[in-house]
């Protein structure tokens, strides 16, 4: 038997989500049982995944399992080292991957790049940053970072008045690039005809956005694939005390649509510092994208309409009474207090006359 110990927003989020996912598909698929287990909660097992973002948490959950006699295998999205650990890592590539992402902005013929909604909490971001700057040279004529500290608008705030100055941003996640393309098109809208936007990672959000984010997509698949050769090899080699394997990533064409992902079950996110309102709402139009049906849709799109309910249940061959329940249920699950409320986020996160 094996363990999965989760940090308890990361895994709310959508890359946390894909990270549990690909691991277990693939310890089912090679039939390894595993449970779920909690902190200071580790029974006889023979190894333990951690899937986490934070520095501290990450770094603070492994020295307690160390001090228990356990060696983890982390999955993140990082090589940052953590002090006082012992651990196995299955991370993204960063460094190869940033330095093919500085390629590919220099073959475009852009030069001036900002680092865009870094937050020092972030294992991954810390990394991204500090390899960027390692391929600097010297056809880059300027790299500058602009810091995320639990504040979408506050970050493109600091960002607004230097825009004109750069003509590539590199932005840390999906929501922030989201955010940066949202802003810029209510101030100045010209700006993104000539700005390469590059976004790391890719949930299913951003897919209405490919007119005007790149996104760097990672192979989920791979990292739960990773993860159990991981196990086995140390299981199979007594003597080897750690391994790190490292994933590629991927920069995707501008409109290239993104395969369908497996159905996720995100949860509602209680933490300071994604309580930011931007953050709280991107997060609660990609629950509704990734839990709702093709029915589910069609309802949300007739009520943003202004459509009364007997027009909806007839539409959707379903009961008044049916019609609401959904809309109850959909409202429970991602924390609005009404459906004009989430129509109103999902028009705002959304492609026009879309849902």
């Amino acid at each position: 038997m094996v363990g999965i110990l989760t940090e308890e927003n990361y895994i709310k989020t959508f890359w946390g989500q894909q990270m549990f996912i690909s691991l277990t598909e693939r310890l089912r698929a090679k039939r390894i049982p595993y449970c779920e287990i909690i902190e200071d909660c580790y029974a006889d097992l023979e190894a333990i995944f951690i899937i986490a973002a934070d520095f501290n948490w990450t770094q603070s959950a492994t020295q307690q399992l160390n001090q228990a006699g356990h060696t983890p295998i982390l999955l993140c999205n990082q090589s940052e080292s953590l002090p006082g650990c012992i651990y196995s890592c299955v991370c993204t590539d960063i460094r190869a991957s940033m330095k093919a992402l500085l390629e590919t902005i220099k073959q475009k013929g852009k030069k001036r790049i900002a680092i865009y909604g870094v937050n020092n909490s972030s294992i991954s971001d810390i990394s991204r940053v500090n390899d960027l700057f390692l391929w600097k040279d010297s056809e880059t004529e300027n790299i500058q970072v602009f810091y995320n500290d639990a504040s979408f608008e506050k970050c493109f705030e600091s960002f607004e008045n230097e825009a004109k100055n750069f003509d590539a941003v590199i932005c840390m996640n999906d929501y922030i690039a989201i955010s940066l393309v949202n802003h810029l098109k209510e101030k100045d809208e010209g700006l993104l005809s000539d700005m390469l936007i590059i976004s790391c990672v890719d949930c299913r959000l951003i897919d209405r956005y490919k007119d005007y984010i790149t996104p760097l997509q990672l192979s989920f698949s791979e990292y739960g694939k990773a993860a159990v050769c991981a196990y086995e090899i140390l299981k199979k080699h007594g003597n080897m005390s750690t391994v790190t394997l490292r994933v590629n990533c991927n920069i995707k064409n501008r409109a290239q649509k993104m395969p369908e992902a497996a159905k996720l079950q995100l949860e509602a996110i209680d933490n300071s510092f994604y309580k930011d309102s931007e953050f709280k709402e991107l997060h609660i139009a990609d629950m509704v994208y990734n839990i709702t049906d093709n029915t589910d849709k069609l309802i949300l799109k007739s009520i943003s309409q202004g459509k009364p309910y007997d027009t909806i249940a007839n539409e959707c061959y379903l009961s008044v009474g049916s019609v609401k329940y959904r809309i109850k249920r959909i409202l429970s699950f991602v924390g609005c207090e009404s459906k004009d409320e989430l129509v109103s986020i999902l028009k705002k996160y959304g492609k026009r006359n879309s849902l």
